[in-house]
């Protein structure tokens, strides 16, 4: 049965792969066609994009994290407990690092791009920045899909976990009224 999960992920590995070979290939031919500042446009939305991120995930460890890491220095704690602990904080961590990184390479961007419009190899080679720009556009939004795929799933583990929490209230209660 194991074999059989493998197989299907390792097909989806590969599916997802070249769908993304493929689309980086596509936004290159069609990029040449997408005038600058249309791209401009683009990358100031992907900025936003990943301000709401970076921010999102902000509040999240500074509503989540106090909990994590008052356990985690907690005297008494074992190192298992504690390292299972700072891995909830490395999976939100994670993707805000991820946002700051795509926040701070739009921004380096749109900063040389006025210098770059009246470099006279940029002017002679403008199809080609652009197909290149284009593709640099969609490797960010990738990036920032990722960002956002990640950052979900430190949320279906804490939702696991009050899963845990609300069985065994309920086991509790049911042993209370069985000694009664």
């Amino acid at each position: 049965m194991n074999n059989k999960y493998s197989i299907f992920a390792l097909l989806f590995l590969v599916v997802i792969v070249f769908s993304l070979i493929g689309g980086g290939i596509f936004c290159f031919s069609v990029g040449g066609e997408i005038s600058i500042s249309l791209q401009i446009e683009i990358y100031k939305a992907l900025k936003d994009v990943s301000v709401v991120i970076f921010a999102i995930l902000g509040i999240w460890i500074a509503v989540i994290c106090p909990d994590i890491l008052r356990e985690i220095y907690r005297d008494g704690i074992s190192a298992d407990s504690a390292k299972k602990e700072l891995n909830k904080v490395k999976l939100l961590s994670v993707p805000m690092l991820i946002a700051a990184s795509c926040f701070c390479i739009i921004i380096f961007v749109l900063f040389i791009y006025p210098s770059l419009i009246h470099n006279s190899f940029m002017v002679s080679n403008k199809i080609y920045i652009r197909k290149l720009s284009y593709l640099f556009l969609y490797i960010i939004l990738v990036v920032q899909f990722w960002s956002l795929f990640i950052s979900i799933l430190p949320t279906l583990s804490f939702v696991d976990n009050i899963k845990i929490h609300i069985k065994k209230k309920e086991n509790k209660q049911m042993y209370q009224k069985n000694i009664q």
